[in-house]
């Protein structure tokens, strides 16, 4: 490949008797007092000159540059000038920029900076309408932040801040070039992070996300997640002053445009990596109080995991559960609660991340479970028993909560990993709790279970005794008791959930139980024949009421039960299952809950307890 190949812009030689009569000029016409003079030699060399590439012009443009020119524009930059001034010496001073920084031949040299920062003087003090070529200063900018000083003036000056609002929002497809080369602007390396300056960094994010509350611009807003991105990155948030309040309503706005195009790629700009990193910040004393903002966050998260199942499927590689990605499931779980009947319920916004997640896992799910191996094979049994659980918890859930029946050949994975899970002491419970979710996907399209009774009797059975069985463990009730802590769930709160306040999670709890009610309280006690389904519902009921009120079961009442369930004649049909033979055991609000819990179905019972 020959030079000219190489770069569109020819090299000449110093010896070329054109140039050199030109350098001459230039250099004794700068010398005159008189500044059109000044200015007009400026301007004949940046014509001549602009489509070569003469290292030795270049250099020889700066060194040699009129100096009461140059003392003007210094004046200007130092707030000497009135804003006239800068108006009249925009169009020069933006081609002298664009001139300079046309290649990379005086990248480090000192005095090129400084018409860096007369450009960017008078782009803060002027705004614009299209005359001028956005693509030529995009170039030259891109010329000009190789030199890594040249690039932390322009973080530190707000530069690309400034520059969009010089053009006043220019169109579509210049302002998706403008964020590209906002992407570029933005990367700093860790090991240089004393050269940040967190008082400027602070100036630039209030300058940012103020303008963008005002305007509600997406790409003011794409912008500054790009800041915080690389602030994040540096690990540098702490350092970082604004209002995360604001960002909130950056972060639901980022969210509209991801809801309304499907093509936009908001995670590239950060968001999931900036609020990761604010909730894990130890010295952040935010907190979420409201479930609506909460959603934000799980949302946020969901597109992230969703991207990152896409992309362990396309490599057909596992999916690394980092303590990061824990900390997202559990966040995305528990928001799940929050919108349940996510299909049908208009108060959640952005339902179609929680679906898309849904899709990517299920994807995963096929090619590293549901295809023709053994669960040996499965590049999800090379997952930790933690992570397979938090997987399938996560996936069950999003059944559940998104209303979508599950196949018959992932009901037989999810099934086996249960049966596994169940194998371990400290896991009873918990494979117990996924498996009542999973019953619940299981009779979405059955109208009467008390109908179909006959087909569900042994499910039910099962289910009740395993909860029996499981809540009167020793081992788990001795940890219950010693650390106040169920495995897997030892450090929720106090760490994937420090940031959410215990207000905002009774609030969602509390939203899913009004939509039990509580017209049930007032209705009469309902004296049930004392049929096997009623027994086993009634069971049930006093099992939830038991959980909730100290997350194991008395030894009495579990005997009592057992017997139940395994011989329903031991009650007698005069005996009323709400008047009570286990009166004894529990309080007048207990008793309450009990009646209240039995008249509720046994799919609202499911729900209730998962």
């Amino acid at each position: 490949m020959n030079t000219e190949e190489r770069n569109p812009i020819p090299d000449f030689n110093v010896n070329d008797t054109s140039n050199q009569e030109a350098l001459t000029e230039y250099i004794i016409q700068t010398k005159s007092r008189n500044m059109s003079v000044q200015r007009e030699d400026v301007k004949e060399f940046i014509r001549r000159f602009s489509q070569q590439n003469f290292s030795y012009a270049d250099h020889l443009f700066i060194s040699h540059f009129p100096k009461e020119l140059y003392q003007q524009f210094e004046a200007m930059s130092n707030g000497r000038s009135e804003l006239q001034r800068f108006v009249e010496n925009l169009d020069f001073i933006i081609e002298i920029f664009c001139f300079i920084f046309r290649n990379n031949n005086v990248l480090k040299y000192a005095k090129a900076h400084n018409f860096i920062v007369f450009f960017l003087s008078c782009i803060k003090n002027c705004t614009t309408s299209n005359q001028f070529v956005i693509e030529n200063i995009l170039d030259s900018i891109n010329f000009c932040i190789l030199y890594e000083k040249n690039r932390l003036f322009f973080i530190h000056e707000n530069g690309m801040y400034h520059l969009y609002s010089f053009f006043q929002r220019p169109r579509l497809d210049l302002a998706l070039r403008f964020l590209k080369k906002c992407k570029q602007v933005y990367i700093w390396h860790r090991e240089k992070i004393a050269s940040l300056s967190p008082m400027k960094l602070t100036v630039s994010v209030y300058r940012i996300l103020s303008d963008h509350s005002e305007t509600r611009c997406d790409e003011t807003g794409k912008l500054l997640l790009l800041v915080l991105k690389m602030i994040s990155q540096l690990r540098f948030l702490d350092d970082i002053q604004f209002s995360l309040h604001q960002l909130i309503k950056l972060t639901i706005n980022m969210l509209y445009i991801y809801k309304r195009d499907r093509n936009d790629d908001i995670l590239s700009f950060g968001i999931s990596k900036i609020w990761s990193g604010i909730i894990n910040s130890p010295k952040n004393t935010f907190q979420f109080f409201r479930k609506d903002k909460f959603e934000c966050l799980g949302s946020v998260f969901a597109i992230d995991l969703s991207r990152k199942f896409r992309t362990a499927v396309g490599r057909y590689r596992k999916f690394e559960v980092t303590k990061k990605i824990r900390q997202k499931l559990i966040i995305i779980n528990l928001t799940l609660v929050y919108v349940n009947k996510i299909g049908k319920n208009p108060s959640v916004r952005f339902r179609r991340a929680f679906k898309e997640l849904h899709r990517g896992f299920k994807e995963y799910l096929q090619i590293h479970a549901l295809e023709d191996q053994t669960i040996e094979d499965q590049t999800i049994e090379d997952q930790t028993i933690e992570d397979q659980f938090i997987l399938l918890q996560y996936y069950i859930k999003s059944h559940f909560s998104l209303n979508v029946k599950i196949s018959p050949p992932e009901e037989r994975v999810v099934y086996r990993y249960l049966e596994r899970f169940a194998s371990w002491p400290l896991l009873k419970l918990h494979a117990l709790f996924l498996d009542c979710q999973l019953f619940h996907v299981s009779l979405f399209n059955v109208t009467s279970l008390q109908s179909n009774f006959s087909d569900y009797s042994e499910k039910i059975k099962g289910l009740i005794h395993g909860l029996i069985l499981a809540l009167t463990d020793e081992t788990y009730i001795s940890k219950l008791q010693n650390e106040q802590k169920l495995f897997l769930y030892e450090d929720v709160k106090s760490v994937h959930l420090s940031k959410i306040n215990s207000k905002c999670i009774k609030q969602v709890f509390i939203s899913v139980l009004n939509e039990f009610g509580y017209h049930t309280y007032s209705q009469p006690i309902r004296n049930y024949p004392n049929s096997e389904f009623h027994i086993y519902k009634h069971v049930f009921a006093r099992i939830i009421l038991s959980f909730y009120h100290s997350n194991y079961l008395d030894q009495k009442a579990a005997d009592c039960y057992l017997r139940l369930i395994e011989d329903p004649s031991t009650i007698s049909s005069q005996i009323s299952l709400n008047s009570d033979i286990f009166e004894n055991w529990y309080n007048y609000a207990a008793a309450t809950n009990a009646i209240y819990l039995n008249n509720l179905s046994f799919p609202m019972l499911l729900r209730l307890f998962v």
